[in-house]
């Protein structure tokens, strides 16, 4: 029986050995994931003007020579809708923080400010609808940082408070949400980031 025992603790070393510790392999899946929860991309392809398509005995539209027979253009629109209406940011690396604009420090699951550094987000949601409302639902240190969010890209900013649901007063805008922290004093924010969007 002592001999089986030693053969399971073995095997058991020589997979944690090989895999290394189990909760490390659970954080970086659980990682990745919220990386591919963070954005979603979907490409909608329409013809701009039916007068561009070809119609067949058109005058203008059935023309061989010209091109025109088959001419069609198309627009690509790209969407960005986060998974289940939640942006999750996991202040692991500045892969959804606009990095140029950013002076707090991301890294390690965490982002690091000075007074007065700022971390700005990349558009983290760009819907084809009205973005109506916000809420931060989880923002660690949030008393020491000033929260700000807008539904146009920057154009116009509001300021928020955690937990609390923001109506937009912006309605016919480009519908990309974008969101800026900065910092009232020295301060650590641990993630998650977590931002709840509902369009109208």
């Amino acid at each position: 029986m002592a001999n089986v025992i030693n053969s399971v603790v073995q095997e058991n070393y020589d997979v944690k050995q090989q895999l290394g510790d189990l909760p490390d392999v659970t954080q970086s899946l659980k990682r990745f994931q919220n990386r591919v929860n963070i954005r979603r991309l979907f490409t909608k392809q329409f013809v701009l003007d039916p007068a561009d398509s070809f119609v067949l005995g058109s005058p203008t539209n059935a023309i061989l020579g010209t091109s025109r027979l088959g001419d069609r253009r198309v627009e690509l629109n790209n969407f960005v809708y986060p998974y289940n209406n939640i942006i999750e940011e996991d202040l692991d690396n500045y892969l959804f923080i606009d990095e140029n604009n950013t002076d707090a420090v991301v890294e390690n699951e965490k982002a690091t400010f000075n007074s007065g550094d700022v971390l700005l987000s990349l558009v983290t949601a760009k819907i084809n609808a009205p973005i109506n409302n916000c809420k931060i639902t989880d923002l660690d240190n949030d008393g020491d940082l000033t929260i700000e969010v807008s539904n146009d890209n920057g154009v116009n900013w509001h300021t928020v408070t955690k937990n609390q649901t923001f109506f937009f007063p912006e309605t016919d805008v480009d519908n990309q949400f974008v969101y800026r922290l900065t910092a009232t004093t020295g301060t650590t924010t641990n993630a998650p980031i977590k931002i709840q969007i509902n369009k109208g």
